[in-house]
């Protein structure tokens, strides 16, 4: 009886915490959302300084540069399609982190205007909503598994054994008394491994009077 009802509670549980998981994935397709504006304003402009200096220091790479990706159509047909697009310069092949965490950028130059400005605006607000919604993500959802999963296991399984058990109300105490003891069986056992252990006490005080006695 106890097997199935903890089998039970936990597969609840485990369809609670799917159902707030899926729920948060929900919201992450449905749109970018964020109201911390000032932090994503300072992520982009620091995003978008490092990727024009980067651009900058790898000018020197010449030519357009071919990429070949896969497509799919609905019926699941696969297609390549190859490209040309302007270089970057190896800003894609940079990770983002070395670009964002490392060395501060020179201060771009007014009278120049920066190249490919739209793509890198694109970029730089992409890695800024990247970073904010990853570590909205990190924090979400460790906490759904210890309250949704953890705290709401216990809470429900204290309360579905106390009703199905009935230990609480008039017949409570006896049932407290009744669940407390154990079978027959494991009493048996245990009072057999007790004489057995006594056994083995007794010898290893003849052992230890034997080698003492030398």
């Amino acid at each position: 009886m106890f097997s199935d009802v903890v089998a039970e509670v936990l597969e609840q549980a485990s369809d609670d915490t799917r159902q707030y998981l899926e729920m948060q994935c929900k919201m992450e397709r449905h749109r970018p959302f964020t109201v911390n504006y000032s932090d994503y304003c300072d992520l982009t402009a620091a995003f978008r300084a490092n990727l024009e200096d980067r651009r900058k220091r790898q000018e020197r790479s010449s030519g357009p540069v071919s990429i070949t990706y896969t497509i799919k159509d609905d019926s699941g047909n696969s297609q390549t399609v190859s490209s040309k697009v302007p270089n970057f310069n190896g800003l894609m092949s940079t990770p983002v982190a070395t670009s964002y965490f490392g060395n501060t950028p020179t201060p771009p130059d007014p009278s120049e205007p920066p190249k490919y400005k739209d793509e890198l605006e694109l970029m730089s607000q992409v890695l800024a909503y990247h970073v904010i919604s990853s570590k909205r993500i990190s924090d979400i959802v460790p906490m759904i598994f210890e309250t949704v999963f953890a705290c709401s296991f216990s809470d429900k399984l204290r309360e579905v054994l106390t009703s199905r058990l009935k230990l609480v109300g008039e017949s409570g105490l006896e049932n407290c008394t009744k669940y407390a003891q154990d079978e027959p069986e494991i009493d048996l056992k245990r009072n057999k491994f007790k004489k057995q252990l006594e056994v083995l006490f007794d010898a290893l005080k003849i052992l230890h009077g034997f080698f003492n006695s030398k």
